[in-house]
């Protein structure tokens, strides 16, 4: 059976000192290909390097909800001048957290529509962050779904089953991470 890891921050820190041996492991455990997307301004070259450096390491750009002080217009251009890089397959991880950052709300909104708009205009899947906004991001989502090609991974789900069918019916993988084993999920 072939493996693929769709969403491995390789450029954490905790990395930097083994990652031909997590490269080494992944592949020796069927691992086929591993997409590390990026979650800051500052990951953004970093991410790209690593992809550049291993055959099974593809990268995604976004700036992560909790981040979006690092996003500039800048970003998207970068982004806009890798259109043609075969290492580049999604955007992301974006999104909103309504979990640590309730005072930007509006902010964390409009720049992920950017990032929407941006993943249609190089038709690339996005790679969605939601925490505490399901009901605001289904919202969000809801107005692309008519007509549009937007599909992607809603990364860390943790709606409820109306909700994971409604995404799914409308072009969305989903994702599940540890918040499935929190008490009241």
């Amino acid at each position: 059976m072939n493996y693929v890891d769709s969403h491995a921050h390789l450029d954490d820190i905790r990395f930097d000192n083994n990652i031909e041996e997590v490269i080494k492991r992944a592949k020796e455990n069927d691992v086929k290909y591993i997409l590390n997307p990026s979650d800051s301004r500052e990951s953004l070259s970093k991410v790209k390097k690593i992809a550049e450096l291993f055959e099974i390491v593809y990268f995604a750009w976004g700036i992560h909800p909790n981040n979006i002080k690092s996003f500039t217009e800048e970003v998207t251009l970068m982004i806009q001048q890798e259109k043609n890089n075969t290492k580049l397959k999604a955007i992301g991880e974006v999104g909103l957290d309504f979990y640590r950052n309730v005072d930007n709300k509006k902010l964390q909104e409009n720049i992920f529509r950017e990032f929407i708009e941006l993943a249609l205009s190089l038709e690339l899947p996005i790679i969605i962050h939601s925490r505490e906004s399901d009901k605001r991001m289904h919202e969000i989502l809801k107005s692309y779904f008519d007509g549009s090609k937007l599909y992607g991974v809603w990364h860390c789900f943790s709606g409820d089953k109306k909700l994971a069918f409604k995404v799914i019916d409308n072009g969305f993988v989903l994702g599940f991470c540890g918040n499935i084993t929190y008490k009241n999920s």
